[in-house]
């Protein structure tokens, strides 16, 4: 088997890929705060782009549009085919780890197998609302 970290080992070259990073300033009602991420992603999946990335963020116009990731990836899953679907940050102190495993599984076979996660820390107010005693020990 090729040791491909070995120091003069040749690594192959990859196609440099784009991909969507929903993130909005929005607090209007209805639903057409979402047409962009679902037209968007209807476009990139069609034109062989790589993924869409959706944030969490909670209870403020900038990123509040998107305050679970699973929500709207599952939304993703449903209107698009190849490009997958990315959690751009899932605030993982906000939730417990069964959770999230069990709502992204969901997500992963509702898009057959395009699902992949970044977990983040946390760092706004706004958003420890939901679990106010993690704050203080996010980054551990």
């Amino acid at each position: 088997m090729e040791d491909h970290f070995a120091p003069d080992a040749k690594l192959e070259s990859l196609p440099l890929g784009f991909s969507l990073f929903m993130w909005g300033n929005d607090d209007a009602p209805g639903r057409d705060k979402y047409r962009l991420m679902l037209e968007g992603a209807k476009y990139f999946d069609r034109n062989g782009f790589e993924a869409v990335v959706d944030p969490e963020r909670h209870f403020h116009a900038f990123g509040g549009p998107y305050p679970n990731p699973s929500v709207t990836g599952a939304a993703l899953a449903a209107v698009t085919e190849n490009i997958g679907i990315r959690a751009g940050s899932c605030v993982s102190p906000l939730h417990h780890p069964i959770r999230i495993a069990e709502e992204w599984a969901v997500v992963d076979n509702l898009s057959n197998g395009r699902v992949g996660l970044a977990f983040a820390s946390g760092w706004q107010a706004n958003d420890f609302v939901l679990r106010p005693e993690t704050m203080p020990t996010a980054r551990a």
